[in-house]
C-alpha cells in the first residue's frame, strides 16, 4: 500500500468522526480525496470515503444520494474483502432505507451487519437497530437495544455513541412519559457533543430538551430551547425542516393551529420531497393536528388519510392508528360516526394505549365518550371518559384541561353537577396556572380555547342553579385570563429592540411607497419575517408565576368598590343572554330572554357616527345625528334595558358586544359608562387609582400628519404646566416611551391602527414610524389615565370567547388605570381639540375619568369614546 493510501485511509477515519461536526465541508473534503484515487482505486480507502460522504448526504438531507454513496461503500468494502467496511456501510445503509421509507429492508441491512461485525462495532449496529425501532413505536424493543449497546460504547470509550445512545433513549423515554429521566438524559448527551465539539448534535439535544420541556407543560422554556438550538443550526447551515414537527406540537399547546398550519404543510412538503418519507409522515400528522385544531375537518381528514398511508407503508402501525384515530376526529366533525365507525374508534383508541401512545390514546378515548354521549348511552359514556382522567396533574395545558373535561363529562354522566362543577373549577386553575408560567400576553390568550367547553358547562351548571355569585364567578374565570397576569417582555434583549427598530424602519417605508403609488411586495414579506421574529422572541419569555397574578374578584369586593355605581357583567349560555347586576343593594342574576343578533344594530351604528366624524352627512346632518339617536336607544334597549339597571355603570361585555360605542350609550342613558375586559381587571384599576393629587409629570405627544393635530397639542399642553411635551421631530418611539415611563396622564394624538392577526402589533404612528404595543407592554411604570387620541385604537380582536385583545386591554393589564379611546374614526378638527381641553380640565378638578369624558358636550365629536378600566 502507498504512502498516499495510507495517508488518504487515516483520513478517511477522522472524517467519519467529523460528519455530524461539520457535514459540508467533510463532504467536500470526502469528494476531493475520492477523486484524488488513482485508478484502479484503492477499494478500502474508496469504501471509507464513500461511506464518509454518504453519511454527510444524510446529515444534510440528501437521502437518495447518501443511498447510492453507501451501497458503493459496501460494495467496495466487500469486493475489497473487509467484512468491516462492509458492514459499517451497511449499517449506515440501514439506515437511510429506513427515512427512504423502507423500514425492512433496513433491517435486513443491519442483520446482514451485525454478522459482519463484533465488539464495537457490532455494539453500534445494535444502536441503528434500536433507532429505528423506536420509530416504529416499539418503546420496549428500543429501550432494551439500547441499555445493551451504552455499556459497551461506555467501556470503550466511543464518547460519540455514547452520547448519541442518550440523546435517542431521552426521546423514548419522553414519547413514554418518562421526562425527568428523558431530560437528565439529553442533557448528558448535549454536555458530551458539546465537550468533543459535535455542533449539530448538541444543537439536536437541545432541541429535544425543549421538547421534553414542552410536554412537561413548561411551554415558554421549551419555545427558548427550540430557538437556541434552530439559531446554532443555522449558523452551521444546518437544514433540519423535520424539527419543525416539535414546534408545531407547541404551538398546538400554545393554541395555536393557525401558525402550526403552514410549518407543518411546508415540513411535511421538505420532507417527502427529499426521500425522507418516515418524517415526512410525522410531518403530515402533524398537519392534520393543524388543520383540526382550526375547525377544517376535510383538510384535516385528507392530511390524516396522507398520513396513515404513508405510516402503513412503513409498516408502522401505531403511529397509522394516530392517524386514523384523526381521521376519525375529522369524520365526526363533519357530521358524526356511524355505529361501525365508533366501534372502530375504541379499538383505535385501545390499541394506541396498549403501545404507549398516551396522548393519541387519550384523545381518541375522549372523542369515543362524546360518541357515546351523544347517542345517549351514559354507561359507554362513563368507561371511555374515565381512561382520559389520569393526566390532569402534569404536562402541558392542553392535556390537563383535557382530562378535567373528561372528569367533567363523566361526573355530568352520573348527575353528578357539583363534583362536575369542580372538576371544570379544576381546569380552569389548571389553566390559570399555564397562563402564569408564559410572559407573552397573545400566547396566553389563545391557550384558554383549550378550556372553552370546561368554562360553558361550568356556566351553565351556575345558571342552572341559579346562583348569582357562582354564574358571576364562571364569568370571571372565563375571560381576560391573559390579561390577570402582567406582561413579561426580555427587557434587556437587544435583538428583540433591534427588531422593533427595523420594524418600524421597514413599516414606515411601506407606507411611504404605497402612497407612491410603488411596489412593497420585497418589504411586506421582511415586515412579516421581523413580526415573526418579535413574537417568537417574547413567546420564549417565562411568565410572572400564579402568585404575581390578579385575583379573581367577588361579588363583596366588587360591591364594596362600586359605591353607588352599578356594574353589569354579561355573558351568553346556550343561546341566552344573562346578566349578574351588582350594586348597593346585593347581586342579582337577570336572564335577558333569547340573544339576538345586535351585529347588525353595532354595524349600522358604528357606520353612522363614522360618517358623523367624517362630516360626510352635509346639510342632512340633523337627519344623521336623529338616526344616530333613533339606533342608540334601540341598541340600549336591547342590551341594557331588560335588566332595570340606572345611573353610573360598569359594563363587563359579553362576546358579541365588544364592538358596542358605548360612549354613545352614556350619552343616551345620562350617566357615565365604563367598561371592562373583566370585573377583576376593573377592581384592580380601580384600587391602584390614587385618591389623592398625584405629583407625577403628564406627557403630551403629537404625531405626524395629523391636521389640527397642533390646535389640540396646544389645547391640552396648556393645562399642564410642567407636562413634557413632545411633537414633531421630537415625537419619536424612544423619547415618547422614556416621557411615559412614570407619568400621570398621557394625552397622545396621532394616526393609529388596530392589527387583527396580532393586536400586539397595533400601533400609533410617530415620527419615526409605529408604536407597537409591544413596546408600550415594556413600561414598568405606565401612565395612570392613557387617552388615545386617534382612530380605531379601541377596538380589539376576539382571539377566543372569553379573550379578546387590544390595544386598550394590552395598556391595562401592563398597569395603567383607564384608557381612553375609540373604535370608530375620531374627527381631525378643532371642536374635537376644545372638547379634549374640555375633558382634561374635569379630570385636573379630581372628577373620575368616565364622568370626566361624560361631562363632555353631548353633541361633541367624543361621542365615540369610550372609558376602559377603572372609571
Amino acid at each position: 500500500m502507498s504512502v498516499q493510501h495510507s495517508m488518504v485511509r487515516e483520513r478517511a477515519r477522522e472524517l467519519v468522526d467529523l460528519v455530524d461536526a461539520a457535514p459540508r465541508p467533510v463532504l467536500d473534503e470526502a469528494a476531493s480525496l475520492l477523486e484524488s484515487l488513482a485508478s484502479p482505486p484503492d477499494l478500502e480507502a474508496a469504501s471509507m470515503l464513500e461511506r464518509v460522504r454518504g453519511t454527510a448526504l444524510r446529515v444534510l438531507g440528501d437521502l437518495p444520494a447518501a443511498k447510492r454513496s453507501l451501497e458503493a461503500a459496501a460494495d467496495h468494502g466487500r469486493v475489497a474483502g473487509s467484512p468491516l467496511l462492509e458492514g459499517e456501510a451497511l449499517m449506515s445503509l440501514g439506515v437511510v432505507e429506513a427515512y427512504l421509507g423502507d423500514p425492512a429492508l433496513g433491517m435486513q441491512h443491519f442483520n446482514r451487519a451485525e454478522s459482519l461485525l463484533d465488539g464495537l462495532a457490532a455494539a453500534r449496529v445494535v444502536f441503528q437497530r434500536s433507532s429505528i425501532h423506536y420509530r416504529q413505536g416499539e418503546y420496549a424493543d428500543a429501550l432494551r437495544l439500547m441499555n445493551d449497546a451504552l455499556p459497551v460504547f461506555e467501556r470503550e470509550g466511543d464518547h460519540r455513541h455514547v452520547a448519541h445512545t442518550l440523546s435517542n433513549r431521552g426521546v423514548v423515554l419522553g414519547y413514554e412519559g418518562s421526562l425527568a429521566q428523558a431530560a437528565r438524559d439529553l442533557a448528558r448527551a448535549d454536555a458530551i457533543y458539546r465537550e468533543f465539539g459535535l455542533a449539530s448534535a448538541a444543537s439536536i439535544a437541545t432541541h429535544n430538551l425543549g421538547w421534553v420541556a414542552v410536554r412537561n407543560g413548561e411551554l415558554a422554556r421549551g419555545l427558548s430551547l427550540f430557538d437556541h438550538a434552530a439559531r446554532e443550526l443555522e449558523a452551521q447551515g444546518r437544514p433540519h425542516p423535520e424539527l419543525a414537527i416539535d414546534r408545531c406540537e407547541a404551538l398546538l399547546a400554545a393554541g395555536l393551529p393557525g401558525e402550526a398550519e403552514p410549518i407543518a404543510a411546508a415540513a411535511a412538503t421538505a420532507l417527502t420531497e427529499s426521500g425522507n418519507v418516515m418524517e415526512g409522515a410525522e410531518a403530515y400528522l402533524m398537519l392534520a393536528h393543524a388543520r383540526l385544531g382550526r375547525g377544517d375537518y376535510d383538510g384535516g381528514g385528507d392530511a390524516a388519510a396522507s398520513a396513515e398511508a404513508l405510516f402503513r407503508s412503513l409498516d408502522r402501525m401505531t403511529w397509522a392508528a394516530s392517524a386514523h384515530a384523526l381521521e376519525l376526529q375529522a369524520k365526526w366533525g363533519r357530521g358524526g360516526l356511524s355505529a361501525s365507525d365508533e366501534m372502530d374508534l375504541v379499538r383505535t383508541a385501545e390499541v394506541l394505549e396498549e403501545r404507549k401512545q398516551h396522548s393519541a390514546a387519550r384523545d381518541a378515548f375522549l372523542l369515543a365518550g362524546r360518541v357515546a354521549l351523544a347517542r345517549g348511552d351514559d354507561g359507554s359514556a362513563q368507561a371511555l371518559l374515565d381512561r382520559v382522567v389520569g393526566s390532569r396533574s402534569r404536562g402541558p395545558v392542553n392535556v390537563r384541561v383535557l382530562s378535567w373535561l373528561a372528569l367533567t363529562l363523566v361526573r355530568q354522566a352520573r348527575g353528578n353537577s357539583y363534583g362536575a362543577a369542580r372538576a371544570a373549577a379544576a381546569g380552569a386553575r389548571a389553566l390559570a396556572d399555564s397562563q402564569a408560567a408564559v410572559g407573552a400576553i397573545d400566547t396566553r390568550a389563545t391557550m384558554s380555547r383549550h378550556a372553552e367547553e370546561l368554562f360553558a358547562i361550568g356556566l351553565s351548571l351556575a345558571l342552572q342553579a341559579g346562583d348569582a355569585a357562582r354564574v358571576f364567578d364562571w364569568m370571571e374565570r372565563s375571560r381576560a385570563g391573559s390579561l390577570r397576569f402582567p406582561p413579561v417582555v426580555p427587557p434587556d434583549d437587544a435583538g428583540l429592540s433591534a427588531d422593533l427598530r427595523e420594524l418600524r424602519l421597514v413599516a414606515s417605508e411601506v407606507r411611504e411607497r404605497e402612497a407612491a403609488g410603488l411596489d412593497t411586495a420585497r418589504l411586506r414579506v421582511r415586515q412579516g419575517e421581523l413580526e415573526s421574529s418579535v413574537s417568537e422572541r417574547s413567546r420564549r419569555v417565562a411568565g410572572p408565576g400564579s402568585d404575581a397574578g390578579v385575583e379573581l374578584s367577588s361579588i363583596d369586593a366588587v360591591q364594596e368598590a362600586l359605591g353607588a355605581r352599578t356594574l353589569v357583567a354579561l355573558d351568553l349560555v346556550e343561546g341566552r343572554r344573562v346578566a349578574v347586576v351588582i350594586d348597593g343593594v346585593g347581586a342579582r342574576l337577570v336572564e335577558a330572554g333569547e340573544v339576538g343578533d345586535c351585529d347588525d344594530q353595532i354595524g349600522a351604528l358604528t357606520r353612522r357616527l363614522r360618517r358623523l366624524a367624517l362630516r360626510a352627512a352635509g346639510g342632512r346632518r340633523d337627519t344623521l345625528e336623529r338616526s344616530i339617536a333613533d339606533a342608540v336607544e334601540q341598541l340600549d334597549d336591547r342590551i341594557l334595558g331588560a335588566l332595570g339597571v340606572s345611573g353610573e355603570l360598569v359594563v363587563v361585555p359579553s362576546r358579541d358586544l365588544r364592538d358596542v360605542p358605548w360612549g354613545a350609550l352614556s350619552r343616551q342613558r345620562g350617566a357615565a359608562i365604563a367598561v371592562a375586559p373583566s370585573a377583576s381587571l376593573w377592581l384592580h384599576a380601580e384600587r391602584r387609582r390614587p385618591r389623592k393629587a398625584s405629583t407625577r409629570p403628564a406627557v403630551v405627544v403629537s404625531g405626524p400628519a395629523v391636521d389640527a393635530g397642533n390646535v389640540e397639542f396646544d389645547a391640552v399642553a396648556s393645562l399642564y404646566p410642567d407636562a413634557v411635551r413632545l411633537s414633531g421631530v421630537e415625537a419619536t418611539s424612544e423619547a415618547v416611551m422614556e416621557a411615559l415611563e412614570g407619568a400621570d396622564v398621557a394625552h397622545l394624538i396621532a394616526h393609529g391602527s388596530t392589527t387583527a392577526e396580532n393586536p400586539l402589533f397595533s400601533h400609533l404612528l410617530l415620527h419615526d414610524g409605529p408604536l407597537f404595543a409591544y413596546d408600550l407592554q415594556r413600561l414598568k411604570s405606565p401612565p395612570r389615565v392613557i387617552v388615545l387620541s386617534s382612530c380605531s385604537l379601541g377596538g380589539s380582536k376576539q382571539v377566543t370567547a372569553g379573550e379578546s385583545l387590544g390595544m386598550a386591554s394590552i395598556l391595562l393589564a401592563a398597569g395603567t388605570s383607564s384608557v381612553i379611546c375609540t373604535s370608530s374614526l375620531l374627527p381631525d378638527t378643532e371642536p374635537t381639540a376644545a372638547a379634549a381641553a374640555e375633558f382634561h380640565r374635569a379630570l385636573r378638578s379630581g372628577e373620575s375619568t368616565s364622568r370626566s369624558l361624560f361631562g363632555v358636550a353631548v353633541d361633541s365629536p367624543l361621542l365615540a369614546l369610550e372609558c376602559v378600566g377603572a372609571s
